[in-house]
This record gives C-alpha cells, sequence and structure tokens, in this order.
C-alpha cells in the first residue's frame, strides 16, 4: 500500500515539474520587440534691420529701437538736385528754406528664416512749425533724382502723418528680403499767399522741424 501511494505521489510530482516547466518555457520563449525614436525643431531666427546710409540696425517688432534716419542730410536746390549753395551750411545742424528740398533712401532688411510685413510710418516730433511738404516713393536700387519730384510721380503731404506704408502693401522674403523706400521733403518756393508767413519764420531764424520714422516688422502669416 505505502508503495502504491509512494507511486502516486512521485506520478503527480512528475505532472506538476512539467506542468511548471511548460509555463516556464510558455513565458521565457516569446517575440519580443522594443523601439523608440526622438526628434528636435529649434525657433526660426528673426532679424530685421533698418536704417539710412548704409548704416542698418537691428530693431525690434514695435519700432522701439534706434535706427538712423538722416532725412535732411541733403538740402538740394529744388531747381536741381545739385546743393543749393544760396542755402548757408549749417555745420552741425541742418538750414533749410523756401526753395529747398532733400531725400533720404529708407531700406529695411530682413535676415530672418520666416518672412515678415513691415509698415513705416513718420511723424513730427513736437509742433509741426516749419512748412514742409512730404513724400515716399518705393524704389529699385539707388537711382539719381534730375529734379524735385511733382504730384505726378509721388503724393505732397503737409502733414508727415500722412506718409506711410502699410504693412498689407508687400512682403520680405526670409534669409535675404530688401526694401529700399526714397523718403522726400520740400520747401515750396512760391507757396501762395504764403510769402508774409515763410518771412515771419525767417525773422525768428529759430524755428525747427523733427521728424520721426518708425519701422515695425511681424512675421507674415
Amino acid at each position: 500500500m505505502r508503495k502504491h501511494n509512494t507511486m502516486r505521489m512521485a506520478y503527480a510530482l512528475g505532472v506538476a515539474v512539467m506542468l511548471s516547466f511548460s509555463l516556464f518555457s510558455g513565458t521565457l520563449a516569446r517575440y519580443a520587440s522594443s523601439g523608440s525614436g526622438t526628434d528636435m525643431a529649434r525657433a526660426a531666427k528673426w532679424v530685421i534691420n533698418a536704417g539710412t546710409g548704409g548704416n542698418l540696425k537691428a530693431i525690434s517688432t514695435n519700432g522701439t529701437d534706434s535706427m538712423s534716419f538722416d532725412l535732411f542730410n541733403k538740402v538740394l536746390d529744388t531747381k536741381g538736385v545739385i546743393e543749393d549753395k544760396r542755402v548757408k551750411a549749417g555745420g552741425d545742424e541742418t538750414i533749410v528754406a523756401p526753395g529747398t528740398w532733400g531725400y533720404v533712401d529708407l531700406k529695411i532688411q530682413n535676415l530672418s528664416e520666416v518672412a515678415a510685413d513691415y509698415a513705416i510710418n513718420l511723424d513730427a516730433e513736437g509742433e509741426s512749425s516749419l512748412p514742409l511738404d512730404y513724400a515716399i516713393l518705393k524704389i529699385d536700387g539707388f537711382k539719381n533724382e534730375i529734379a524735385c519730384p511733382d504730384a505726378s510721380t509721388v503724393t505732397w503731404k503737409a502733414d508727415p502723418s500722412e506718409v506711410k506704408v502699410a504693412s498689407t502693401s508687400d512682403t520680405l522674403n526670409h534669409t535675404d528680403g530688401n526694401v529700399l523706400y526714397r523718403v522726400y521733403w520740400k520747401w515750396d518756393y512760391m507757396r501762395a499767399n504764403k510769402d508774409q508767413e515763410d518771412t515771419d519764420i525767417g525773422r525768428n531764424g529759430r524755428t525747427t522741424q523733427t521728424i520721426k520714422a518708425t519701422v515695425k516688422a511681424t512675421q507674415a502669416d
């Protein structure tokens, strides 16, 4: 009897061992795969330069950074593009008079890695004191003026704030987009019925005019 029980126990143990091997082999002998991947991105560069006379400086999107704007650097004779010798040179200050005009080329450069829209605005700082007119014209590269442009070429405005370029008018390409605008001013020699006003300004001799140009740039949508 004992031998019979021993045989039964041995048989049961053998079955248990076989089941254990079967379970373990099912756990360990299986297909398994694993994979991973990474990616990286960086922000596009944003660099907008603006200025006149080849002196370009980086500006911010809200136009608060300073830039060169030598609007009155040239004082020309309305009869041509020669320097007006009839008006005394002012040394460190610019002197203008009836019959003079001038211009400056304002350049905007996009070195960003995105396209950019831009806007240009002129404003008089303080009270507008001199009877000057202003205009702006987009040009393709530098060109010499043969005379003060008339109303058929540009739109003259007495209020500088009306001289502007809207941001929706053009888009600068990324990497190396450039645009050039010529900003004009003039003091008409023959202003109708304004001789006395001009004379009073001349008698004072201290009347000044400061014009501020603001360039704003934003990423093009």
